[in-house]
């Protein structure tokens, strides 16, 4: 079954404050997407997934530029080192989900590789 992991904003939160997220960043110069999603999943989670698939579950589209990548992976813990931030497993029609989120999340329903928001 396949159940997302999502970071819980703190209503304080600069970006979809009390929302649910994916964890992730932004990607350093000359790193790639999965080096970009190893370090970010070590530095927000101390925990990286021991199989990336090469190319991600689904891209993100906003206003015809590429926001974001996201990956599917199987997850052996549930003990991450959050940082302070709450995190937890989550229904994908929990309606807490941030815009962006919710419509990765219903592409990837479908079956599509890329979700647009514009």
């Amino acid at each position: 079954e396949h159940i997302p992991g999502a970071e819980v904003r703190g209503a304080d939160a600069q970006a979809a404050a009390g929302r649910l997220t994916c964890y992730g960043g932004k990607r350093e110069q000359g790193e790639s997407s999965i080096q970009c999603l190893v370090r970010e999943l070590n530095e927000e989670l101390g925990w990286a997934p021991e199989h990336i698939p090469a190319e991600p579950a689904c891209s993100l589209l906003v206003d015809g530029y590429l926001i974001a990548h996201f990956y599917e992976a199987s997850v052996d813990r549930t003990d991450f080192e959050t940082e302070g931030r709450a995190f937890e497993f989550v229904d994908e029609s929990d309606a807490r989900w941030s815009a962006w989120h919710a419509r990765i999340l219903a592409a990837r329903r479908r079956g599509d590789a890329v979700a647009v928001f514009d």
